[in-house]
């Protein structure tokens, strides 16, 4: 129904060949801010807007202003220049059409909460699902003051506001938006607006150091650039880390203005990138000031099928363990369409996420654990699923080594093409087959040589080519007889990783390729997935991927297995040439005479 009232006026407003759909929802916003405000016992009588149904543009003007002075309401002094164009008529049929659906009672239980969904805003509006989720995580905050950095759409607004909150709202661009919202709902008693970066110029300041809220909830702008004077132009002390992470800088700022609970949005990049992200990672961990991480489901938002994170911050209370809930489960998420889904059961969600008993959806992990994992906050980390789960115990009950205590892992050659250089071949993903040895690679390069800085990088017999990012966990193995070094030697591509098993781990190469093909080999390597859009997997993590030990008894087995069907393979191949050869020559131009 609210959406259906905002549309009504924005019909009416649709009539101004001058007016955007954007400036006519923000003047039916107004508008319904106006009849609000004629219902409060404060508003003098020529002011309300039954007693204003002949008004003129001009003077309708004059009324906002009045409106202003007398109701310290702001809502009432934006876009008054864009109000003064107006037609007498759309301001007749504006105000008709309020009073009507005022007497029908339409307008009793109004709510301009998610009105951004009417129209295009500045910023693409969150599920509602989504804004309920990030809300319930404050608990109670009745009464306080909640810090909303980057609010620009009103959806967390509006929300606050019904939690008889008071909101602190701090937005880069500059949107009514807010404002009318908090006009309809409160009057705009329980709202303070600030227009500004505050990455850059941090409103909320006072007696030279920056205001701290008891609780901020932020959804954080996905894709938004910054500038390293962030970090060099500082007054604040808020930045330890030097980057253009805008998440990172906008965790770093609400940190810095937070006294207790902080619940924002993040790029599940923060969550696992290197660099600066994983400084700021174990310098929370180390300060326990992690709560917890919840792993959204994909196809969420509006803008984007990239999943997303929550976190949880906390400057209050000492967090020992951080818990870890997945939401992108069927007990929690459900999709509505192939490019959309939805939450579902959320105050399960809520209950899930803000209790301390572990369950499938929810473990407890202490900051130590975390730390020694590289500092990964990644939910699937740490939350099994049933095969991730089973995988897990096998590993407890063999004997197991890490990967570079039995392998050297080889970088890929840096293949720039050179003119003058020689010609190779790149193993690329399309050139691992499903079973059998690595066979003859089609895309040729030419380089320049220089043998001695080169030579390792070559693929030599047995090596494992290892594919890290895409098509993750697609493998292949090096067949005898290929070329030496040098001229039309063969190279690993650029997303792949090459494992060299080294004459000291007593395991055949043979045998650990067929592991790393087997279903629990691409388990293995799939635990160790970053990423969102294109997954990979980062070499130093790789070094330290736990491989079952092969008994003799498996090894022979694997090996045996390998070489059937590498022969099963050439007789496949032969018999595929032979299948081209029985008709290659019915019909064939070259050998029909052809009279001339």
């Amino acid at each position: 129904m609210n959406d259906k009232i905002l549309l009504q006026l924005m019909d009416i407003f649709r009539n101004e060949a001058d007016l955007n759909s954007n400036k006519g929802a923000i003047f039916s916003l107004l508008f319904l801010a106006w009849h609000k405000a004629s219902e409060t016992p404060n508003c003098p009588a020529n002011l309300q807007m039954k007693n204003c149904q002949a008004i003129s543009p001009d003077d309708l003007v004059e009324t906002m202003n009045r409106l202003n002075s007398v109701t310290s309401d702001a809502a009432f002094a934006i876009n008054l220049e864009d109000l003064a164009r107006l037609k007498q008529l759309t301001v007749s049929a504006a105000i008709s059409k309020c009073l009507s659906m005022s007497k029908s009672g339409l307008l009793d239980e109004y709510d301009p909460t998610d009105a951004v969904h009417s129209f295009n805003s500045l910023e693409l509006p969150y599920p509602e699902d989504v804004c309920d989720l990030l809300v319930d995580l404050a608990g109670n905050i009745a009464n306080e003051e909640v810090y909303l950095p980057w609010e620009s759409n009103g959806q967390l607004t509006g929300r606050i506001l019904k939690k008889k909150a008071k909101a602190m709202v701090e937005a880069k661009w500059h949107s009514p938006v807010p404002i009318l919202v908090s006009s309809i709902l409160s009057g705009g008693d329980q709202f303070h607006y600030a227009y500004n970066d505050p990455l850059t110029n941090p409103h909320y300041v006072k007696n030279g150091q920056l205001r701290i809220f008891t609780t901020t909830i932020a959804r954080l702008p996905f894709g938004a650039s910054s500038r390293i004077e962030y970090f060099e132009h500082d007054l604040f002390d808020r930045f330890k880390e030097k980057t253009r992470s805008i998440d990172l800088l906008l965790a770093r700022h609400i940190l810095a203005q937070t006294k207790g609970r902080a619940i924002l949005t993040a790029m599940n990049s923060l969550l696992f990138s290197s660099g600066a992200e994983r400084s700021f990672r174990e310098d929370l961990l180390n300060r326990q000031q992690i709560e917890a991480v919840i792993a959204m489901p994909p196809r969420l938002l509006n803008d984007t099928a990239i999943p997303f994170a929550i976190l949880i911050l906390n400057n209050e209370k000492r967090c020992e363990t951080v818990r870890f809930v997945n939401a992108d489960t069927p007990r929690f998420a459900e999709a509505i369409s192939r490019t959309k889904s939805r939450l579902i059961n959320l105050d399960a969600l809520v209950e899930t996420i803000l209790n301390t008993s572990e369950c499938s959806d929810a473990r407890n992990v202490s900051t130590q654990e975390i730390l020694a994992n590289d500092a990964q906050l990644q939910v699937g980390r740490y939350v099994l699923g049933a095969t991730e789960q089973k995988v897990a115990r096998l590993l407890e009950t063999t004997e197991v080594r890490p990967l570079d205590e039995i392998a050297m892992l080889v970088k890929p050659m840096a293949n720039s093409n050179s003119e003058n250089g020689i010609s190779i071949y790149e193993i690329g993903a399309a050139d691992l087959p499903d079973y059998g040895f690595i066979g003859n690679p089609k895309k040729q390069l030419q380089i320049e040589f220089k043998a001695e800085k080169m030579k390792g990088q070559f693929l030599r017999p047995n090596d494992i080519v290892l594919i890290i990012k895409g098509n993750l966990g697609k493998v292949g193995i090096v067949p005898d007889g290929i070329p030496p070094p040098g001229a039309n030697g063969w190279i690993a591509g650029q997303s792949s990783a090459v494992i060299r098993v080294t004459d000291t781990s007593q395991i055949d190469p043979r045998a650990l390729f067929m592991l790393l093909r087997s279903q629990l080999g691409k388990e293995l390597v799939k635990s160790l997935a970053s990423g969102s859009a294109i997954p990979f997997v980062q070499l130093r993590e790789l070094k330290n991927l736990r491989i079952p030990v092969p008994s003799k008894e498996e090894s022979d087995d694997a090996i045996k297995i390998l070489q059937e069907e590498d022969l099963l393979q050439h007789k496949i191949n032969e018999l595929l040439r032979q299948q081209v050869s029985l008709s290659e020559n019915c019909w064939s131009l070259d050998s029909m005479e052809i009279e001339k």
